[in-house]
């Protein structure tokens, strides 16, 4: 990962993040994402895929593919076979809360 500001970084082609995805923010065309103690900045036009998963375990892969440049993945848990179970995203993210 490189840092492009004091904390914030993003990550360079086939570098992944790995972890529980925290907090959202748009700030300065991009958009912030806490995923646990690592801060990056992603395109603004991840929100609304993200934001259904916030508090899930996720990885973020930067890739050079045209039209996937950023694939997101849920990871799986011990425990959380219900929630996977779920019909939607939606349903996914209200059985975490």
């Amino acid at each position: 990962m490189r840092t492009c500001m004091k904390e914030i970084q993003h990550l360079g082609i086939y570098e992944e993040a790995v972890g529980t995805l925290y907090e959202l923010i748009i700030d300065h065309g991009f958009l912030i994402a806490q995923i646990s103690k690592v801060i990056l900045a992603l395109p603004t036009e991840m929100e609304n895929k993200l934001r259904l998963l916030i508090g899930a375990r996720i990885g973020i892969l930067h890739t050079d593919i045209p039209g996937k440049e950023y694939l997101v993945r849920v990871i799986s848990e011990p425990g959380m076979k219900k929630a996977l179970k779920a019909n939607n995203a939606r349903q996914f993210v209200q059985g975490l809360a």
